[in-house]
């Protein structure tokens, strides 16, 4: 959570778009712990948005490189590491790209069958 604060806060100062663009941007970010808000699509979700600071609140879009197996459980805590690709000062949003087969502690359970018309 420390870590967090202090990258969090650097960003939302003044000068936090500079920051980002001259030293976090293609940047590896240490792992992180955050809680799972939304999977984008719910099944074998690309895109996950986590909370950081507030379990409610979504700070991180999480880009994976691979779909997910499974549906994700929301609401849970879970650890990433990722690479810092974009920034959005307001509302505050951070993008980073993620290897999805090193999450960690993230629960999934299977998804329904596929339906072919």
């Amino acid at each position: 959570m420390a870590l967090w604060k202090r990258i969090k806060g650097l960003l939302i100062a003044d000068d936090g778009q500079q920051y980002f663009e001259t030293q976090m941007k293609d940047a590896a970010v240490p792992q992180l712990t955050g809680t799972l808000v939304e999977a984008r699509p719910a099944c074998r979700p690309k895109e996950l948005i986590v909370a950081i600071e507030q379990p409610d609140i979504p700070e991180i879009t999480l880009k994976l490189d691979k779909p997910m197996m499974g549906k994700p459980a929301v609401k849970r805590e879970f650890q990433f590491e990722a690479v810092a690709e974009a920034f959005v000062k307001s509302p505050f949003m951070l993008t980073m790209t993620a290897e999805a087969a090193k999450l960690q502690g993230l629960e999934t359970t299977a998804c329904g069958p596929v339906r072919r018309r």
